[in-house]
């Protein structure tokens, strides 16, 4: 028996087995549905699986219904298999193996591969319990392992039907030293980290995965949290929780994005504004929303930022984050950021508030003044990271304390008062009361006035 590859797989075939004997159900076939066998016995077959990068695959029967929640429901109940081979190429998974497959009454299901995960050899391992007389949906039990220097993945669960990955419940382990290794595997949208340890279960519907519980680790941060990821009309909708413990934002880079920021201060030196990249270019198909919260920030120095909340808003090129509260050193900051990349260059909205603190201790001077502040920052620029795009802004900026306490030194520099600065600074420098100071600053093509 022999059953050739689609043109577009390249040729060669797609099954082919020295002996071959299967139960289809025809009427069902008639009647417009699916007549995938329902019992198989196979000697000496070799099965040739491929995929192509945009998704295009020779074993899912639901692939050109765009819109529609592909994948079949169980309908194998029984399943043997001698002197079995088994390849897969998929090219949007970045992963070629090939092995042997096994399937029998005593031994159950097995397949042992071997090959790359991008140019990284790796190696595949199912093993399944014996398909024999099996219910169409019973549950089927499983356990699934891939290993490489770039993704180590373990699974074990339970299909509603024998394999039926279309729909199945499971609990995963990952570690990898990016989490885009993770997403060549689940598909979702996912970028570029630091290492990555973690554990979830995790479900499987059609096309859909369900992300009942996670947690472990990116890099320094630890996290927990929960998330769906629906595919509809071709795009991926995501909806999740995520707690942080403790969080680092130089965990969201991997190593090849860190090293270019860091090879840039070493070319300019320090700055303040952060050279974050909100270019939204190569963003994929994906929308939704994640909801956060970081309960303590890491910082390599010591920052006034201390713990950080808010809900990140994906539609298409357009980025919000919204609800921003952090919480500050003595304060709190709150706000919205929007990142609009829908034409032309990356539009960037900061509209920040800050209040309920001490501008001493936000400015990390205590000893100079110490005086209850508010302030706005509402600014408008273009560019490919945030730095450019405050470089070149319009809008407004001010800063109100009053009710404080001020240092003689620094109330008389700010004054513009030489005489009172040497005297301050020859003499004893005391505090004054500052009933109030305020400086508001308009901003027009990135200078501020």
């Amino acid at each position: 028996v022999r059953i050739a590859q689609p043109a577009w797989a390249g040729g060669g075939h797609w099954l082919k087995a020295a002996e071959l004997q299967a139960q289809v159900p025809l009427w069902r076939g008639v009647t417009g549905g699916s007549i995938a066998p329902s019992t198989i016995e196979a000697r000496g077959l070799d099965l040739a699986l491929v995929r192509q990068a945009n998704g295009r695959s020779n074993w899912d029967p639901h692939q050109d219904r765009k819109g529609k929640n592909g994948g079949s429901r169980g309908g194998l109940t029984s399943l043997i298999i001698s002197n079995g081979h088994v390849s897969m190429r998929d090219d949007k998974r970045h992963l070629t193996v090939s092995g042997t497959l096994r399937a029998d009454a005593r031994s159950g299901l097995l397949i042992e591969a071997a090959g790359k995960f991008h140019d990284a050899p790796a190696t595949l391992w199912v093993q399944g319990a014996p398909i024999l007389s099996l219910g169409s949906e019973s549950p089927y039990p499983f356990s699934l392992a891939l290993k490489s220097s770039l993704l180590d993945l373990t699974a074990n669960g339970t299909m509603e039907g024998a394999l039926n990955i279309a729909r199945m419940s499971l609990i995963m382990r990952a570690r990898a030293p990016s989490l885009s290794y993770l997403d060549d595997v689940m598909e979702a949208g996912l970028f570029g980290t630091q290492p990555i340890d973690l554990t979830g279960e995790v479900r499987h519907r059609g096309r859909d995965w369900f992300i009942d519980r996670l947690s472990g680790r990116i890099g320094r941060s630890t996290l927990t949290g929960k998330a769906t990821l629906l595919k509809r009309d071709e795009r991926t909708k995501i909806d999740g929780d995520v707690r942080f413990a403790q969080f680092d934002f130089d965990d969201l880079a991997d190593d090849q994005g860190q090293a270019k920021g860091q090879a840039l201060e070493a070319q300019i030196g320090p700055r303040v504004l952060p050279d974050t990249r909100i270019n939204l270019a190569k963003v994929g198909p994906t929308d939704g929303q994640i909801r956060f919260r970081a309960d303590q920030l890491l910082f390599e120095n010591d920052s006034a930022f201390k713990s950080l909340q808010g809900t990140i808003i994906l539609d298409g090129k357009q980025l919000t984050l919204d609800k921003v509260r952090a919480g500050l050193r003595q304060g709190e900051m709150t706000g919205r950021v929007t990142v609009d990349h829908r034409s032309g260059r990356p539009k960037l909205h900061l509209d920040l508030t800050f209040g309920n603190g001490s501008l001493g201790t936000l400015l990390n001077a205590t000893d100079l003044i110490d005086a209850p502040f508010r302030a706005r920052i509402d600014l408008r620029g273009q560019g490919d990271t945030i730095r450019e795009a405050l470089g070149k802004s319009d809008g407004r900026a001010g800063l109100v304390a009053e009710n404080g306490t001020i240092s003689k030194l620094v109330a008389s520099v700010l004054g513009q008062d030489l005489g009172k600065t040497i005297g301050s600074a020859i003499g004893s420098d005391k505090t004054v009361g500052l009933r109030c100071a305020a400086i508001g600053f308009g901003a027009r093509s990135g200078l501020l006035t």
